[in-house]
């Protein structure tokens, strides 16, 4: 079936009140599990690996992977998470981002990288990283030499975010949303 087909179709059925219910409750009670057997069989662990690394036992490892066997709580994604070092997102979103999430679900969607593998911190480079030592001017400097020092550190290839976020500004804005 195609996509704008697939799209047409859930979106006839999530007019139901009762089906979106139950859309997302199997959302989580089968994409959760799905997700942890996925990263478990992407590292190549074993269910006891997943369970020593979680300060859990096997069997809780087997009933969480098992969408037929209860549910989930918050505690224990955490514990999963930290186990497998990758962060994790609980939020509430429209029906329309459900659906899509819903639309573009693949095997390969539902793989994390840990932290360690993580390309986001293996490429973030500081200011510093790009300066070269400039000599400490005795104040006789021409334009064209300040000039050229300061399209240095501006070439410094980072990108707005980055910017963003090393700014006082930002991190009083990021302590107040933790406080929020």
């Amino acid at each position: 079936m195609s996509t704008a087909k697939q799209k047409n179709e859930l979106i006839s059925l999530l007019k139901d009140k009762e089906y979106r219910d139950a859309f997302v409750e199997a959302s989580i009670k089968i994409g959760v599990p799905a997700q942890i057997r996925v990263l478990r069989k992407q590292r190549e662990w074993s269910e006891e690996k997943l369970a020593d690394e979680a300060k859990m036992k096997q069997p809780a490892i087997s009933r969480l992977e098992d969408p037929t066997r209860g549910s989930v709580n918050l505690k224990t994604l955490l514990r999963i998470a930290a186990a497998f070092n990758v962060g994790l997102i609980v939020r509430f979103v429209p029906f329309g981002e459900m659906a899509k999430q819903k639309l573009k679900l693949s095997l390969e969607s539902l793989v994390v990288v840990s932290f360690n593998k993580d390309p986001y911190f293996q490429t973030i480079e500081t200011k510093t990283d790009h300066i070269e030592e400039i000599p400490i001017s005795d104040g006789s400097d021409s334009p064209e030499i300040h000039d050229a020092a300061e399209a240095h550190i501006e070439g410094a290839n980072l990108t707005d975010d980055e910017n963003i976020l090393q700014t006082p500004q930002a991190a009083d804005n990021y302590d107040y949303a933790l406080a929020a």
